[in-house]
């Protein structure tokens, strides 16, 4: 699984982080979801494949599938022996893909984004990003940390809605008036409602018991 070396940089991450962050144990989970994602559940190419892009690329259409290694075989892009590797058998993360990508959460993301926020968007429905996300939160409803819990529910369960204070000039003076905007998507759809993420945490569980990485419920 995870290189011995790795353990004791988490640990001094996790110590660098700790005055910075909002929930430091949160963004050492989705950091080493990151780690897994890459050099956890295959032997990918040059380091360019992840088992999320794998997973992403299977549930592409097949024509479009070969029609994409046609070209990066014509224009011998480096990028071909991760694409051929990717298309040579199924990805661990298949079944994981199929259900975060059916998520109300992932559709708020994918629908209705402004101009202003579609590159932040696209960013966080990236495989590997989805990923990073979906393990962190697993980690904190499978590990029962009610610490972790407690920052996820908070993160999916702020009103939409916020208020705020701006300066307008009134009568030749400059006040403040208080006024609602609209959190952005891109912060309250990031992470998942408990009873739209379990299929979701259903789905790595059954990924990481098949590598032998965690027992099933009946063990």
């Amino acid at each position: 699984m995870a290189r011995p070396a790795f353990v004791p940089l988490a640990a001094g991450l996790q110590t660098e982080l700790a005055d910075q962050l909002v929930q430091p144990g949160a963004t050492l989970l989705h950091e080493y979801g990151h780690y897994l994602d890459n050099a956890g559940f295959a032997d990918y190419p040059r380091f360019a494949g992840f088992a999320s892009q794998h997973a992403a690329w299977r549930a592409r259409p097949q024509e479009q599938r070969e029609a994409l290694l046609a070209d990066a075989r014509e224009r011998g892009l480096s990028s071909l022996a991760t694409l051929e590797q990717f298309e040579a058998g199924p990805s661990p993360l298949d079944e994981w893909y199929a259900a975060v990508t059916a998520t109300p959460e992932y559709e708020g993301l994918r629908t209705g984004v402004s101009y202003s926020e579609a590159a932040t968007h696209k960013y966080l429905l990236s495989p590997s990003e989805l990923w990073a996300r979906s393990f962190a939160q697993w980690v904190a409803v499978r590990s029962g940390d009610a610490k972790l819990r407690e920052w996820y529910v908070g993160e999916v369960s702020q009103s939409p809605t916020i208020w705020r204070e701006r300066e307008l000039w009134r009568s030749g003076e400059m006040v403040k008036v208080p006024y609602e905007t609209q959190r952005p998507k891109s912060l309250t759809m990031r992470q998942w409602k408990h009873e739209n993420f379990e299929p979701v945490a259903q789905a790595m569980d059954r990924a990481f018991e098949s590598l032998g990485w965690r027992r099933g419920t009946g063990s």
